[in-house]
């Protein structure tokens, strides 16, 4: 039996395989949305708004949220300003 644990993915909760990547617990939740990572579409960001890796081993209670790459230039041309 695998041991699951509990993610959140753009806040909905997604029981996953312990220690699977990003990419599989995005895949886990939306393949389409896993497309649109890959592609370079939207970006991954950590709880702290911080980007992560699709390799990273994700972890109970990891909180992943999806925004779109451009968003992310945006807000980060408005911090310099």
């Amino acid at each position: 039996m695998t041991h699951t644990v509990p993610v959140f993915i753009n806040a909905e909760r997604v029981e996953v395989a312990a220690g699977i990547t990003v990419l599989l617990a995005l895949r886990a939740w939306s393949e389409g949305m896993a497309d649109e990572v890959e592609t370079g579409t939207l970006v991954v960001l950590d709880s702290r708004g911080l980007p992560v890796a699709l390799d990273t081993p994700v972890h109970a209670g990891d909180i992943f949220r999806l925004i779109a790459t451009r968003e992310r230039r945006e807000n980060a041309d408005d911090e310099l300003h």
